[in-house]
């Protein structure tokens, strides 16, 4: 039998308390806090299905193996329409038993579309869509601390913490008493670092899995079977068709204005070289800048992007 269970609503107003201001998306005022930092990452939510055969039923619509996954651990992984192109991306802890996704919240009500017709196959199990409060630790918490940590990382380790609204502010007081609050800048600058990249509403359906650079942190797998795009997915990598792949950029803005996604990486001739996936100012200084992007061939390290001279990061 597949259910919905109903909805309750997110609540992240405890944070005001702490200096968070939530016409700024929660934004911390002042200072973020080097790491170990908490974060509350209200862009970010989940979905769960549980029940008897929820992993093999999975396992066929997403690109890693979650028969390999370990508890206790978050694995980059995508789901691909039928040309094999990335609809959305996730971090997906998963038993037998019970598979959970964090992703942006506006692509889950997408993702969720594409699997309609075949979530009637998936019988014995449970959808759950409930609202909740996603947190972010950047840097390490105690092992006594109920955080799931992401399997790849850049220059700190990065892990989650998913609470009911109910339980939310009793788990952000026991997050603080371990690490300092920040917000979620301090989140998505590493989580760049680490070369992750949501794919959203801008960017669904535009890049095989490997051109996000998806394969590169495993959550690409090879040797798990059939998923949707599978074939294709597999057939660009061994013959070796995928002629994009990720870049580390990094920049000075100027201007008052953000870069927005999907915004064209140009050379010193004005040609189309790439497009900007992922971005995020420094938590500390605004006006520095780092991003991921989607290039074709090997651009030289002399970009503009949005009228901002950018260069190429090394990871």
């Amino acid at each position: 039998m597949f259910a919905k269970e109903s909805e309750v609503t997110n609540n992240w107003s405890f944070l005001e308390a702490f200096g968070y201001c939530e016409s700024a998306c929660w934004a911390l005022s002042g200072q973020c806090e080097p790491p170990p930092a908490v974060t509350p990452l209200p862009h970010l939510s989940t979905w769960t299905l549980s029940g008897n055969g929820a992993r093999e039923f999975l396992q066929g619509y997403v690109t890693s193996d979650l028969a390999e996954a370990q508890r206790g651990l978050w694995y980059p992984t995508a789901f691909c329409n039928l040309k094999g192109r990335v609809l959305a991306t996730a971090l997906v802890s998963a038993t037998a038993n019970q598979v959970t996704l964090v992703m942006l919240e506006q692509m889950i009500e997408p993702v969720l579309a594409s699997l309609k017709k075949y979530l009637a196959f998936a019988r014995g199990c449970t959808l759950l869509c409930d609202q909740v409060n996603v947190f972010g630790c950047v840097g390490g918490l105690p092992s006594t601390t109920r955080a799931y940590r992401l399997s790849f990382s850049g220059e700190q380790p990065l892990e989650l913490v998913i609470a009911s609204p109910k339980q939310a502010e009793k788990q952000w007081n026991e997050l603080c008493a371990s690490a300092a609050p920040a917000d979620a800048r301090l989140w998505v600058w590493h989580e760049l670092d680490a070369g992750f990249v949501h794919v959203s509403e801008q960017t669904r359906e535009e890049f095989l899995p490997q051109m996000i650079g998806l394969e590169d942190i495993g959550g690409v797998s090879y040797e798990k079977g059939c998923y949707l795009g599978q074939e294709i997915v597999t057939r660009a990598a061994h013959r070796g068709n995928v002629k994009r792949r990720l870049v580390r950029l990094k920049w000075e803005n100027e201007h008052t204005t953000d870069i927005d996604i999907g915004a064209k990486l140009v050379d010193t001739h004005g040609r189309d070289v790439g497009v900007l996936v992922a971005s995020a100012p420094s938590p500390d200084q605004p006006e520095l800048c780092r991003g991921l992007a989607v290039v074709s061939g090997d651009p030289e390290n002399a970009l503009r992007i949005g009228g901002c001279r950018v260069s190429l990061r090394t990871p």
